[in-house]
């Protein structure tokens, strides 16, 4: 069971002049891919060949064949101060039609940097035509090359890179391209590349050849002695057909044309067993020929080996008595997932059973039944109830039978989710057999409560049974490989690898081990003496190269061997991890006369030129002096003028360093003014309705607003490559603006325009209100969006609403967003306030909470990586005290850093904390307190012994690493706090209706 304790929402409402304070501090790239329109695509295609080639730099490329298809093999290059040569890939085998015009050739790299902190950058990227390099220099040179996998693109679907090209050229083999890259200091590095592939957008001619539109598709049963037999999936311009059958491993990849297999149906043989197939059908017309693949089929099996029915559909459906009270409406729209749900309305009550027989499986006559797997699409809806499963059985011959299955510790979501109970080795605590599970009483019963006495709807769009089964077929067979043994560990001198033994048919009884030292490319592998147990520690001896593990499963009737793939290069030993920061300055950067209370402060880079942005609300009152009554109201009732300093006049400012933090000045994005400038009111809205003027009784009268400036946080904002900037606004701040939901929303501005966008809602207002307080940029180049949500409509919050912690993802620059966080199944989640997360290499990520635990300390947990999400567990305490929103940022150095402010609560000492990253992923709140050597100034510096002290921002830090000098710079306000608003109560709320 996880649980998330809440605490009263307070507005983030520092106030003082903004700061900026250098520590001691990078950029990141997303390219897009434009096709024109009434134009086609072929490619992505890998190429065939792949050499390092003089011409440039004097570092060759090792085992350039490694660049061929991406599998985490690599071609690399060592540099120190250096350039590489020349890697060059040619025979692309692009399908482009005859007679076809060239739009456009896009470049698509696979690349990552390795080994000490090196400066890796493009010197260039040009193609390749006839064989000799040729066209414009599309390099770039300006980025860094990231240090874990990512794709970069170059070229466009309307760039032909200075040069013409034709359908004779871009179908040659001699065509292709060209990378190099230095490397900018003398930290030895490797530069890797994984894959490269090319597309090439074309306009077909009047007769144009074949044009695949849905791929061949393989039916048959994947299993020894069957047929498989392949569609010619569905083409244009009327072609022929011929095949080619492909053998891949048993991952899918690594796929080579089977010698004979040319005919539209294919016989499995034992060869193929523990492999995937997949058909190639090659189109032909008079005007040329193109092929296209299948997908891959399952795992083989050998003959007699079993199987398992696909996931099937109950014929009927009831609700049935025998627990709860409340019956199910519309039983029989749980058999499809069509988001037409059978539903049962519930407020501290427990539903019937929704019994769901007559799946009709197909278990051949004989077989054994090994497990059942039940799916279930379920959602809850309406008030912010608290569902989960009271029963989850089979039933045999109509009676509910075996054991419990319901997931009593696990909220069930608001958006339609699949839940699997049991296996393909779980047969639910009773005998089944194959007459029990093809009978028509055979099913499934599910129920569910509602734990408090909020009203929601339970739902169900689908539910779907598997069986899986063994037979006797050509007699009992050694164990079958379906899915490959995997290492875990990292990769370094003196570090556990672990091998676990992949996924296996026909009962193994027992495995064994043997482990493997490979070369740098993860081949030429050789046993290692006495490596024999699951696990093994790499020596001084496997520095340099890779290791692979062997697994061998037996059972009676023999033994099988599988090996896994390689690990990452194993690195030698690190160095005890220790940090110390070498400089300090605090300076003063904004305190304008006449306006002296300043907050929310934000900082950015833009990816374009690496200038570095801070912006912040500004005020032109005093505290004290008297706020207009219709800031009274539209703050709430008892949130006194003369305690706030707020009024018509707040605007937003906004500063660009481009020395790196050195000097800064006032410029409004993309005016192009970079001298002092007054900003006008950012963004006014002016209000839908202006009757009465009223919010929790109180009446401002003529006060009332026409306009007044938007409420923006700029501790979440980011820029994106094309120079769009993208901010977060606090909608409940709009008391008079009824077109503007009173949640949280996102708002661009893009290069060259005057005004922000429309609101764009990441959560819908209908079921939600939600607050950002962080946007941040992953590796992968998606960006997440970090705060808090309540399940309560936009304006219906009050204080008693739960709250949890909130993550959003979007994998598209922030066009669209989804959820991305849960708790771990007895995870007690921190009280839901301001957090911040850095992500670690592994992809999981850490998390800082301000609000204290039961220690009276602030809490910490990592997220581990999920599909596309993360789950939160190892929550922990961590040793430092109360700070305001807490700042985590990810070093480039591999420490994560948490930047506190000044505050001291409990005597805890303040300053700049830090974890290796190692201690970061195993989830250590052994965190160590940064020294700083010989600050500039020890305005913000405590004494810590001999010549090092502790030195901590001011309030609100955000922070950035410059790409240009590697320096930390921490921008924040200082001063205290003025008073809070009160959160709404069950008798106030946000807004005025309309």
């Amino acid at each position: 069971m996880h649980m998330i304790r809440s605490a009263p929402h307070r507005p983030f409402r520092r106030r003082a002049r903004a700061a900026v304070a250098v520590l001691g501090v990078a950029a990141l790239t997303v390219v897009g891919l434009a096709v024109p329109a009434g134009a086609a695509t072929t490619g992505p295609t890998e190429p065939a060949t792949a050499a390092s080639v003089t011409g440039i730099g004097t570092a060759a490329w090792s085992t350039p064949a490694n660049a061929l298809e991406t599998d985490d093999l690599y071609t690399f290059a060592g540099l120190n101060s250096s350039t590489s040569n020349y890697l060059k890939v040619t025979g692309f085998a692009l399908a482009v039609p005859a007679g076809a015009t060239v739009n456009g050739v896009s470049v698509a790299i696979e690349r990552r940097a390795s080994g000490s902190s090196g400066d890796l950058r493009d010197v260039s990227v040009k193609l390749v035509k006839g064989g000799t390099i040729t066209g414009t220099e599309h390099a770039d040179t300006a980025t860094s090359w990231p240090i874990s996998d990512a794709t970069a693109m170059y070229g466009s679907a309307s760039d032909l890179w200075g040069t013409t090209l034709t359908q004779a050229d871009v179908t040659s083999a001699t065509f292709g391209a060209v990378l190099a890259v230095q490397n900018l200091n003398g930290n030895g590095t490797f530069a890797k590349v994984d894959a490269v592939t090319i597309s090439v957008t074309y306009t077909p001619s009047g007769a144009s050849a074949p044009v695949n539109t849905t791929a061949p598709a393989v039916s048959g049963t994947a299993q020894q002695g069957q047929t498989l037999t392949t569609s010619t999936g569905v083409w244009t311009n009327g072609p022929t057909y011929t095949y080619q059958w492909q053998r891949c491993d048993s991952a899918g990849a690594s796929c080579a044309n089977i010698s004979g297999a040319t005919a539209s149906s294919y016989v499995l043989a034992g060869v193929d067993v523990g492999g995937r197939l997949r058909s190639r059908v090659t189109a032909t017309n008079g005007a040329g020929a193109n092929t296209a693949s299948s997908a891959v089929t399952a795992v083989v099996t050998a003959s007699g080996s079993g199987g398992a029915t696909p996931p099937t559909a109950p014929g009927t459906i009831v609700s049935a008595t025998g627990i709860g009270t409340v019956a199910w409406t519309g039983p029989a729209d749980a058999r499809t997932p069509n988001d037409v749900w059978a539903y049962a309305a519930l407020a501290g009550s427990t539903s019937n059973y929704l019994k769901l027989t007559n799946f009709g499986l197909a278990v051949p006559s004989g077989a054994t039944v090994s497990g059942v797997t039940v799916a279930v699409e379920r959602r809850a809806s309406g008030s912010a109830g608290d569902l989960r499963d009271a029963s989850i059985k089979l039933v045999k011959a109509g009676t509910i039978v075996g054991t419990e299955h319901a997931a009593t510790g696990v909220t069930w979501p608001t958006s339609d989710a699949v839940a699997v109970y049991g296996s393909a080795s779980d047969l639910w605590g009773t005998t089944l057999t194959q007459a029990d599970v093809v009978n028509s009483g055979f099913g499934v019963v599910l129920a569910v409560q509602n734990v408090d006495s909020d009203g929601a709807f339970a739902k169900v769009d689908a539910v779907t049974v598997t069986v899986t089964y063994t037979t006797g077929g050509g007699g009992p067979t050694p164990p079958v490989n379906t899915s490959a043994p995997t290492i875990s560990g990292t990769p370094n001198q003196g570090a556990t690898q672990t091998a676990a033994n992949g996924t296996w048919t026909g009962s193994p009884t027992s495995y064994a081990y043997r482990w493997q030292r490979c070369d740098s490319a993860g081949g030429s592998c050789v046993d290692i003496s006495g490596a024999t147990a699951s696990t093994y520690t790499a020596s001084a001896a496997d520095v340099g190269g890779r290791l692979k593990v062997k697994v061998t499963a037996t059972n009676a009737t023999g033994s099988t061997t599988a090996s896994s793939g390689a690990t990452a290069v194993i690195t030698s030993a690190p160095a005890p991890a220790s940090y110390t920061a070498t400089g300090y300055t605090r300076a003063v950067v904004a305190n304008p006369a006449g306006a002296p209370y300043t907050s929310f402060v934000g900082e950015w880079v833009n990816p374009a030129d690496g200038s570095i942005w801070i912006s912040w609300i500004q005020s032109a009152g005093a505290k004290g002096s008297g706020a207009p009554a219709w800031v009274q109201s539209r703050l709430g009732s008892g949130y006194l003028a003369d305690k706030d300093a707020w009024n018509a006049t707040t605007t937003l400012q906004y500063m660009r360093s481009t020395d790196h933090g050195a000097t800064w000045n006032y410029v409004y994005p993309h005016s192009g003014v970079d001298d002092l400038v007054v900003t006008p009111l950012d963004g006014a809205l002016t209000a839908t309705s202006t009757a009465g003027c009223t919010s929790s009784g109180a009446t401002s009268g003529s006060g009332c607003p026409t306009a007044y400036a938007v409420p923006f946080t700029p501790q979440a904002g980011i820029q994106l490559d094309d120079g769009t900037l993208i901010r977060r606004v606090n909608g409940e701040d709009f008391q008079y603006d009824l077109g503007v939901q009173a949640t949280a929303f996102l708002q661009k501005l893009a290069p060259g325009a005057t005004a922000w966008s429309a609101p764009q809602y990441l959560l819908s207002p209908a079921t939600y209100t939600y607050q950002i307080s962080r946007i941040r940029r992953l590796t992968d180049g998606r960006l997440i969006a970090i705060g808090q949500r309540w399940d309560a409509p936009a304006g219906s919050r009050v204080k008693s609403t739960p709250a949890h912690h909130l993550i959003m993802v979007s994998a598209d620059d922030g066009a669209t967003w989804s959820q991305a966080l849960t708790v771990a199944a007895g995870t007690t989640a921190p009280y839901v306030n301001e957090w911040d997360v850095a992500e670690l290499d592994s992809g999981d990520l850490i998390a800082v909470f301000r609000t204290a635990g039961s220690a009276g300390l602030p809490e910490q947990a990592l997220l581990v990586k999920s599909g596309s999400g993360w789950v939160m567990t190892d929550v922990s305490d961590t040793p430092f005290g109360h700070s305001g929103h807490p700042e985590l940022l990810r070093t480039s150095q591999g420490a994560i850093l948490y930047i506190g402010s000044s505050a001291t609560d409990g005597g805890y000492a303040k300053g700049t904390w830090y974890l290796t990253m190692a201690q970061a992923q195993a989830g250590s709140s052994s965190w160590t307190l940064l020294p700083f050597t010989s600050p500039t100034t020890t305005t913000d510096c405590a004494a810590a012994g001999g010549s090092t002290y502790n030195c901590y921002a001011r309030y609100y830090p955000r922070s950035i690493q410059d790409g240009g000098n590697g320096k930390i710079i921490v921008v924040s306000h200082n001063g205290g706090d003025d008073d809070y608003p009160p959160t709404p109560d069950s008798t106030s709320s946000c807004r005025p209706s309309p």
